[in-house]
């Protein structure tokens, strides 16, 4: 942005990437590079390469309310097409997050979720069924889904996967490597 002088942190942001990989932030910096994102996009003075498309995120070990303000914040642009998450904390304040960022981008299509620490309120279960709930109401778009090392071995997270499933959008790029998954 003009007449700013930019942290290292922003330049995470080329050509439309925000790849954060094994890349330690602390709250401070999470709420710096959040405020750089909303700001810079409610005045309208974003470069369009900073807009962000792709979120990738991989071994930085967040917690469930670091990786949620990011999403958030990433996802008011409306530019968001993947999200790939790993290695990290997945709770609810994600999957409020993650729920807003289907509802805010439509070209939102890929989503890859794989070895996450689930950070309950409630039981692992009940996150991941909600998440595969939140797929089924709002993720008509998805195309690919990757969900990797993860226990999905629970009747209502099988059912719930099912009817993503079972949506009328053509074919769907699935991926369950390394799943818990049993048939019941």
């Amino acid at each position: 942005m003009e007449g700013t002088i930019e942290f290292p942190l922003f330049t995470k942001i080329r050509g439309g990437v925000l790849e954060l990989k094994g890349f330690f932030m602390d709250l401070t910096m999470i709420k710096a590079l959040t405020k750089y994102i909303e700001q810079g996009f409610s005045m309208g003075k974003t470069p369009k390469d900073r807009l962000v498309q792709h979120l990738i995120v991989d071994g930085c070990n967040y917690q469930d309310a670091e990786f949620a303000a990011i999403l958030r914040a990433v996802s008011m642009q409306k530019q968001l097409k993947s999200i790939s998450y790993s290695n990290s904390g997945f709770g609810n304040l994600s999957l409020d997050a993650l729920e807003h960022a289907l509802a805010q981008c439509d070209d939102l299509d890929s989503i890859s979720l794989s070895d996450l620490t689930i950070q309950r309120s409630g039981t692992e279960y009940f996150i991941l069924e909600q998440l595969l709930r939140t797929l089924t109401e709002l993720g008509s778009g998805i195309k690919k889904l990757k969900l990797c090392n993860l226990d999905l071995n629970n009747e209502l997270i099988q059912r719930e996967l099912l009817k993503f499933l079972a949506l009328d959008k053509g074919p769907v790029d699935l991926d369950l490597s390394f799943c818990k998954v049993q048939a019941s």
